[in-house]
């Protein structure tokens, strides 16, 4: 994990204020196999199991592993299935300097979209409270495949150079229905639909890139009570790397180049197997690329054993198209994109003065790009006699500056760290409320700033204390407005951002024990408007606590080599705290605003059993 603006060698399209790596899991030298099944609240139920050939000469060394898991949910009408199917394979090793490997990841959904709700209902009915589905209800289905071949080969006796190409394609649906006699003051319970009858035009050809004609007149619409949207990617890419290493200097140089495709439909009609004639009953059907290529070059100075500095840079480039198909929004076939370059410097110092004690400051120039919805309002501007409208919006720049220590002795291992993060052309998002569309635009500049304090203390060999405390303060810097109707001004509070975090835990095992006892609290956090606009609003500070044991059983016997029991507890507090809130404003002639929500998990239980072979 890094904190800030990564530096360049890190793959992370638009990670500006922090990056999360994760690493897959890789086959093990020793053959075992498993099978696993477990239970716990809202009559949540999970199995499966995981084979581990073991590494074998001239055969490679796979890992399998299958998992189901099926929940009623915590929210009214939530139910949810999933199943995971994982497989990595070290491949057989064609020199000793060499080596392959694959990993493959498929992912299946199936389940209840639960909405955010209006606050003043979860106050009115409870805090699990979803719409009756006789009102609305949105079923979905999801699907996501991976596949990652990489390698790594020793060049020289200095030299490594490494390669990894990926493919991976998502497919999402979801058929939402709303009564037709519904009626509420709440305008974000569903998305905007069509009339039964109105003027559309009628699409009459398959130009990918909307050139061809089309003719408007009176459709009628076969009801708008069900709603199917549809939402595709494909995405390729390469990254490949050589890093060569020295005494004194380590220099690596690579890059990233990926190419993403999507498909994004909604279609309406009156029953639920929703027709799809675009043109008729769409409301829109868009089609888009994006490309996003880096190269960077970095470099480890080393002039002595305590004192390392690590400059480096990288250039961007990132193009992106969309086309939208004549629809309800967007009366014309329009096409509209734009194409972004940046470099971005990046320096690192670290030093120790002594062999427990490390100093580290860095600075990083980092860049992200506009969201897809960037784009809506330029296509949706398009006539029959005009094109899209030029896509004004820029990348959102950050300098990220960042100083710290940390101590690493005996039982104590400490830090401390500070940051500050300037930002120019931030990104926010408007909601129209008349059509359910978000569009993302710049507002101004901003700086996130704050210092974090973590540390843990072994008391003995089996029990160990850490906790972590950050204060943070996000802010507008300049006195700024949108073409939405959103103004800033100095001062006033960024949205979304806790003015304190804080976590505290016991960890223990002993002997085939292992135990965990954490809790965490999340301080008050300002609310930001459908509009994007900041308000004086604030969510309520909230803590929870939570816990993991387990103990494994040693048999040895009947061909089972151990078996592991494991029970968790999430929320002890039974805090009933809502951890998405955002305020929009009332429809149907009702004047002011309201707060939607989204209510974290009440207590719950869930326990495993895991037999290993």
């Amino acid at each position: 994990m890094t904190y800030g603006t990564p530096p360049p060698d890190v793959n992370a399209v638009g990670a500006i204020g922090g990056n999360i790596n994760y690493l897959p899991k890789v086959p093990s030298s020793k053959q075992y196999e498993s099978v696993f099944a477990g239970y716990g609240s809202f009559n949540t139920r999970s199995y499966g199991a995981e084979i581990n050939t073991g590494a074998a000469a001239g055969y490679g060394n796979l890992l399998l592993r299958f998992s189901s898991r099926q929940t009623a949910g915590y929210l009214e009408h939530s139910p949810d299935r999933e199943y995971s199917y994982y497989a990595a394979y070290d491949l057989p090793q064609i020199s000793p300097t060499s080596k392959w490997s694959l990993v493959f990841l498929l992912n299946k959904n199936q389940g209840a979209t639960a909405a955010r709700m209006p606050k003043a209902l979860l106050d009115q009915y409870g805090p699990y409270y979803q719409w009756p589905t006789s009102f609305t209800y949105a079923n979905s289905k999801a699907e996501h495949m991976m596949a990652i071949l990489q390698n790594k080969t020793l060049i020289s006796s200095h030299a490594v150079f490494g390669f990894k190409g990926f493919y991976a394609y998502t497919n999402s649906h979801r058929l939402e229905y709303v009564n037709p006699e519904a009626d509420s003051q709440y305008n974000s319970f569903v998305t905007f639909y069509l009339n039964p009858a109105q003027t559309v035009c009628q699409y009459s050809g398959n130009d990918f890139m909307g050139n061809d004609s089309a003719a408007c007149q009176a459709q009628t619409i076969n009801g708008d009570n069900y709603h199917s949207y549809t939402y595709t990617t494909n995405t390729f890419g390469l990254n490949p790397s050589v890093e060569w290493l020295n005494h004194y200097v380590n220099l690596k140089a690579g890059g990233l180049a990926v190419v993403s495709t999507y498909d994004s439909r909604d279609y309406v009609y009156g029953t639920p197997n929703v027709p799809e004639v675009p043109g008729y009953n769409n409301l829109w059907d868009e089609h888009g690329w994006r490309i996003y290529g880096k190269v960077y070059a970095q470099a480890k100075i080393k002039p002595t054993s305590n004192l390392a500095i690590t400059p480096g840079v990288k250039y961007e480039t990132i193009s992106t198209r969309i086309n939208d198909v004549p629809g309800y929004y967007y009366s014309v076939g329009a096409t509209s994109g734009r194409t972004y370059s940046e470099v971005s410097p990046y320096v690192g110092i670290q030093y120790k003065p002594t062999k427990a004690v490390t100093l580290y400051a860095n600075y990083a120039k980092g860049y992200k790009y506009p969201n897809i919805t960037a784009f809506y309002a330029a296509d949706s501007n398009a006539t029959t006699t005009s094109p899209a409208t030029p896509v004004t919006i820029k990348p959102e720049g950050v300098n990220t500056y960042q100083f710290g220590a940390a101590y690493n002795k005996g039982p104590v291992d400490a830090s401390i760290s500070f940051y500050r993060s300037d930002f120019n052309h931030t990104f926010s998002s408007y909601y129209d409320t008349t059509n359910g569309l978000t569009y993302e635009y710049n507002i101004g500049s901003s700086q996130y700033q704050g210092i974090n304090i973590a540390t843990a203390y072994a008391l003995d060999a089996n029990l160990s204390l850490y906790g972590n405390y950050s204060i943070q303060e996000a802010e507008y810097t300049s006195n700024s407005s949108s073409a939405y109707g959103v103004s800033t001004s100095i001062g006033e509070a960024r949205p979304n951002t806790p003015t304190y975090l804080a976590g505290l835990g016991v960890l223990g095992h002993y002997m085939g024990t292992r135990a965990r006892l954490y809790g965490n609290l999340v301080g008050p956090q300002y609310i930001e408007a459908s509009t994007g606009a900041p308000t004086h609003l604030s969510m309520p500070a909230y803590a929870t606590m939570n816990f993991n044991l387990a103990h494994t059983f040693m048999i040895h016997q009947y061909g089972i080599k151990n078996v592991t029991l494991s029970l968790s507890g999430v929320n002890l507090l039974n805090s009933e705290a809502s951890v998405l809130e955002k305020q929009f404003p009332y429809t149907n002639g009702v004047s002011g605003n309201y707060l939607e929500a989204e209510p974290m998990m009440p207590r719950s239980f869930f326990g495993t059993v895991k037999m290993v072979f």
